[in-house]
């Protein structure tokens, strides 16, 4: 059990409730205070009583607007910073919003206009930010630090979070965790954005393991995006459920499913790897339209295109693009097979530990049974246990 799935369960079980801005509040007034190294009395002298500013530091009573005003002067803290403080809350669903629609123009704004906050809020602010422009590495360093706050964030700051790190550990491989992250929030929050961006990343993530029940996430989310008015995203998430198709070998409902695409980048795409996982490299000549990069990349190596191992290595071969495969790549471009026993060894076994990834593991062990492995009557049945859990690496010979 992950940490969300932990705090999600323990609120629901005891039916914790925590919401409000007054412990934000709070908490950003003291630390103004300490900076400027102000005492509780010299603070609300001539403002309110100590024990009232006390109150307002702990959190538990809901202040005076008045009293805030004055306090924020006296700490120098302009009225539009004490307003943006205060509406931090729906800042944050503005934001969710933005990483909803990739926006990245609103969410620096967002960003930019509470520079000199620190409080975990603000935080989810920047986590957000960094999420929608691809700074991963940001993204992790800040996350790690906001862990441990986990059980004192408001539910809507907690929910936000877990949809946060389901994108982080999905753009990291971690699938399986990913939904772990997010599964729950649905037990607590009725939010449209919230839902959407949850349903969003476990259907992504189940298609990554190809899990069975990518199909009932699909028309989940479909009817969820009609519901709502989101048909903007309906055609790429439909697109994502059709390469799954294919990839299953799910032909009728494929070709029931397919007309419905219009993008004729996604239409090209397709056709590419309808060519490809039924074998009939006969259509590709045919098909020399703009494609998805992974589709464009297994056509050139299927023509034995002589630039095509510079471009992929100058492209960013990396995880987070919902439709490229870069562990299919790579192997496709194996020249001969030591070289895919050797890839199979060194990078599908890491990988494959990591992702679960079932599609894999099924290629994989079909290309192991074709393939001259070595002492293969002997490893074969260890190699088998150990793709699909009950093996050891070490018990098979390499």
């Amino acid at each position: 059990m992950n940490i969300f799935e932990k705090e999600f369960k323990r609120r629901i079980e005891r039916e914790i409730s925590i919401k409000g801005t007054g412990e934000i509040i709070g908490s950003e007034l003291k630390r103004r205070r300490l900076q400027s190294n102000e005492t509780l009395e010299t603070l609300s002298e001539d403002i309110c009583s100590t024990s009232y500013l006390c109150k307002i530091e702990r959190s538990s009573i809901n202040p005076n607007k008045q009293y805030l005003y004055e306090i924020c002067k006296k700490l120098d803290i302009p009225k539009n910073q004490l307003d943006y403080l205060m509406d931090l809350g729906s800042l944050l669903r503005d934001s969710l919003k933005c990483l909803l629609n990739n926006d990245a123009i609103t969410i620096n704004k967002i960003v930019l206009n509470g520079i000199g906050f620190e409080n975990y809020r603000y935080q989810l602010l920047i986590l957000i930010k960094h999420l929608i422009n691809k700074d991963y590495i940001q993204v992790n360093e800040l996350r790690n630090d906001l862990f441990k706050l986990v059980s004192t964030m408001q539910d809507y700051d907690l929910i936000v979070f877990a949809i946060i790190n389901a994108f982080e550990d999905y753009y990291e491989g971690y699938y399986k965790e990913a939904i772990e992250d997010v599964k729950d929030v649905f037990k607590i929050s009725t939010d449209v954005t919230v839902r959407v961006l949850a349903t969003m990343i476990i259907f992504k993530a189940c298609l990554k393991l190809n899990r069975k029940d990518s199909t009932y996430y699909y028309f989940i989310l479909k009817n969820m995006l009609i519901d709502n008015n989101m048909h903007s995203f309906l055609e790429y998430y439909t697109y994502l459920f059709l390469i799954n198709m294919l990839k299953n070998g799910c032909y009728s409902t494929y070709e029931e499913i397919k007309p419905t695409i219009t993008n004729e980048k996604y239409i090209n795409t397709l056709d590419i790897l309808d060519s490809f996982y039924k074998k009939d490299f006969s259509k590709l000549k045919s098909i020399n339209k703009e494609a998805s990069v992974y589709a464009s990349f297994i056509r050139r190596i299927h023509f034995k295109d002589e630039y095509i191992f510079e471009d992929i290595r100058s492209f960013n071969s990396d995880y987070t693009i919902d439709d490229y495969d870069p562990l299919m790549i790579e192997y496709l471009l194996c020249q001969d097979d030591q070289e895919r026993i050797d890839f199979i060894k060194d990078v599908v076994f890491t990988r494959l530990s990591i992702t679960n990834d079932e599609y894999h593991k099924q290629f994989f062990m079909n290309e192991i049974i074709q393939l001259p492995w070595p002492n293969k009557g002997k490893n074969i049945k260890s190699i088998f246990n150990y793709l699909y859990g009950g093996g050891i690496y070490g018990n098979f010979t390499m």
